[in-house]
């Protein structure tokens, strides 16, 4: 790591191009070049908080005020997706190319990825025994491809282009809430056919993963710590110790950090193993806690649960003080080193 070199991204598919080229670049087209690329990052962000917040308030709402919010959430997603296109090419079209541009970036992609199945999980009110599966799995893809990205400053896109799954999200949520709005969720075709799409999903994204795995050789350890740590989670939500709502935060937090963590360090050159003993830390307290205290609640919510939501604050001050420490290397810009999607 201690070599500078030139950061590369490839892979977009077709579809992925003309949505971009067809949707978004007509709208970037728009934008005034006074407004500054980060901006739209983090109006995309915002977009996606606001969908995770729609799903969430979506379950058990009679169908027709589900049916709106779902709506409204399918609107949140593709909005997101567009402000997610857009700021890498308002970046490249008004010159304000950057390294802080690129932290931005994908420091919001890192906890964007998991949070938009999190998102979908909860709307479609999937069974315990997938959750964890649908949204780490999803969370490991864009951690092995940011180990990858950390090694050999290739950023490589995965088979299945974000763009289009974006797209398909935003339509998947509109779907959801009109299939509910005529027919209960306990209909058990219904039931059914939400779980055989969620396993289908777990199955896309692990093979998404060998995808990368392929390309990471031996520097797959990198990839491992994550792995095992979402892990953690997902065996803390098994026995009790959290629920849905804390786990799928937990793992979006959780990718923000070791994911996150991964882009600042190779931004600043600097090597990074994958792993934060503050998250296995709090692993091991929220277990401690659970054996200890087991279904004991403070103000609604159990003492793993308090503990989880400590965590993800953590994990968002860590981050906040890495750029601290190496604003100094980030800010200084000779060339565009920005790989936003075009």
């Amino acid at each position: 790591m201690s070599e500078e070199r030139a950061f590369v991204s490839e892979g977009h598919t077709p579809a992925g191009k003309w949505i971009e080229k067809r949707v978004c670049e007509p709208i970037g087209l728009q934008i005034p070049a006074s407004v500054h690329p980060n901006t739209l990052s983090l109006l995309g962000s915002l977009a996606l908080w606001v969908m995770l917040m729609l799903s969430f308030a979506s379950v058990d709402e009679p169908p027709g005020r589900r049916l709106a919010i779902l709506f409204l959430t399918g609107v949140a997603m593709f909005g997101g997706m567009i402000l997610d296109n857009l700021d890498g090419m308002h970046a490249r079209r008004t010159n304000q190319c950057s390294r802080v541009g690129e932290l931005v970036d994908h420091l919001g992609d890192a906890i964007h990825v998991p949070m938009i199945p999190a998102a979908l999980v909860i709307a479609m009110q999937q069974p315990d025994y997938l959750v964890p599966a649908i949204v780490i799995t999803a969370a490991m893809v864009y951690n092995a491809q940011l180990v990858l990205y950390h090694h050999t400053r290739r950023f490589i896109h995965p088979p299945t282009n974000g763009t289009v799954a974006a797209t398909g999200v935003a339509l998947g949520f509109i779907a959801i809430g009109v299939l509910l709005y005529f027919l209960p969720r306990e209909t058990p075709w219904i039931d059914r056919g939400f779980a055989f799409a969620g396993a289908i999903a777990v199955l896309v994204q692990i093979r998404q993963c060998a995808f990368y795995y392929a390309k990471l050789g031996r520097l797959v350890f990198g990839h491992l710590p994550f792995v095992l740590l979402a892990i953690g989670y997902a065996a803390l939500f098994h026995v009790g110790a959290i629920d849905r709502y804390a786990l799928v935060m937990g793992i979006c937090f959780l990718s923000f950090r070791i994911s996150g963590a991964y882009v600042t360090y190779t931004l600043v050159n600097r090597p990074f193993a994958g792993n934060d003993w503050g998250a296995v830390l709090s692993v091991a307290l929220i277990a401690l806690a659970h054996s200890g205290y087991g279904p004991l609640e403070l103000n609604g919510f159990s003492i793993g649960t308090w503990l989880l939501y400590l965590s993800c604050a953590y994990f968002a001050v860590r981050n906040i003080v890495d750029f601290v420490q190496y604003q100094h290397v980030l800010r200084p810009d000779d060339e565009p080193h920005d790989i936003r999607p075009a």
